[in-house]
């Protein structure tokens, strides 16, 4: 199905802090990462036209081991603890995980990686040029008797699925057991209680169905995408396709038709509930079936932690901004995605006007930061960390908050 959101033209990447002795160009940091508690970060740089990790725990890091390639994917436990990469290395792959290299293996599907919701499970799915396959999980590696993907932990972290496929068909294995086969499989979730789950089903014919909690539903329809309980656990929604037109299926409920629709949100109390959606060239929000104003793009859809406030990033013509609770906030050439702060009361977002970058707070007051900067609320609000590029080292900024 198409997707009627829009990249963000400008990306909130996370950023680690180098040691002292090393200085970078801004074409020399790829790609970085900032830990969820932003007590740490972590950084892909590409010097002498080789690329290597580079992972710092605060601000002492140093220069990690160089490899062929360190992909641009990285991989944090929610607690912060425990930190992975996925590299290349001499024609083998594998995972560095807190510093260590696991064992080696001719394929490893990025895609697989995972840690478990308490932090205490770390799984990736790899494989040998003899076909063998191998689940990993706790650094035990498990043979497969089929080919598996999609791995996915339950938000209590007391359940597991992949998707797995065998001569030709797909099917989930839920919890060690393999369910219903079908010709093809797309994605599975669980439901935010971890007491059910979801998945999209394609016949051969092409009809899509939604399967919930093992019981096939009986709308078909020519496409079906993303899809979310809500954080309560008692809705369902998906996105559709019929006669060339998208639309929402709320708790089985077809909702209004359009050109195309996208971004599933549900605000944490699960009271509120939004999408994007195109009329022709104009994208807008549906937010509790209500049209919000129209844009030439509309994309990052988020409510903060308290339900209280809804923003989004948007475009009309050259000008890219952030629309909060239904106001426009100051223009720029780019924009990216707002943030609020676990307690709800301060926001930042990141802006551009021409080739610099700026972190823009909720005080109105801006900070001029670079490409690849990230950023992050500490656990209690107080504070935020940026990660910057100052006179060429990256550094970890922390800001008090009044």
């Amino acid at each position: 199905m198409k997707k009627i959101f829009f990249l963000a033209l400008l990306a909130l990447l996370v950023v680690p802090t180098l040691s002292r002795a090393a200085t970078y160009t801004p074409e020399e940091v790829r790609a970085c990462s900032l830990s969820y508690d932003a007590s740490y970060f972590n950084c892909v740089i590409n010097k002498g036209g080789q690329k290597f990790g580079a992972a710092y725990m605060n601000t002492n890091g140093q220069e990690q081991t160089k490899y062929d390639v360190v992909k641009f994917a990285f991989f944090y436990s929610l607690d912060s603890k425990q930190f992975a990469y996925f590299v290349i290395n001499n024609d083998k792959e594998y995972i560095v995980l807190n510093g260590k290299e696991q064992p080696k293996y001719d394929s490893v599907d990025g895609f697989s990686i995972v840690f478990s919701p308490d932090s205490k499970q770390f799984v990736y799915v790899a494989s040998n040029k003899d076909g063998k396959q191998y689940l990993v999980r706790n650094g035990k590696a498990q043979l497969m008797k089929y080919d598996i993907a999609t791995t996915v932990f339950s938000p209590n972290s007391k359940r597991f699925a992949y998707r797995a496929s065998n001569d030709g068909n797909h099917f989930i294995v839920l919890d060690g057991k393999a369910l219903t086969k079908y010709r093809y499989i797309y994605d599975f979730v669980f439901s935010p209680d971890s007491k059910q789950y979801a998945y999209n089903v394609r016949t051969i014919n092409n009809q899509w169905f939604m399967v919930i909690n093992g019981k096939e539903q009986k709308a078909r329809y020519e496409g079906i995408d993303n899809f979310a309980f809500s954080p309560n656990s008692k809705q369902f929604v998906y996105e559709a396709e019929k006669n060339k037109q998208q639309f929402m299926v709320l708790n089985n409920k077809e909702l209004t038709k359009y050109d195309d629709v996208g971004e599933i949100t549900f605000s944490p109390d699960s009271k509120k509930f939004a999408y994007i959606a195109r009329k022709g060239e104009k994208s807008f929000v549906v937010l509790n079936g209500k049209e919000l104003a129209s844009y030439d793009s509309v994309f990052n859809l988020i409510f903060s932690d308290d339900s209280k406030q809804f923003a989004y990033s948007a475009t009309r013509g050259d000008s890219s901004f952030i629309v909060l609770n239904n106001k426009e906030l100051k223009s720029f050439d780019g924009i990216g995605m707002m943030r609020f702060s676990p307690d709800s009361k301060k926001y930042f977002y990141p802006g551009k006007i021409g080739d610099s970058y700026y972190l823009v707070m909720n005080d109105g007051s801006e900070r001029k930061t670079f490409d690849f900067s990230d950023v992050g609320f500490t656990p209690d609000s107080k504070q935020i960390a940026i990660v910057n590029l100052v006179d060429g080292q990256l550094k970890r900024i922390v800001i008090n908050l009044k």
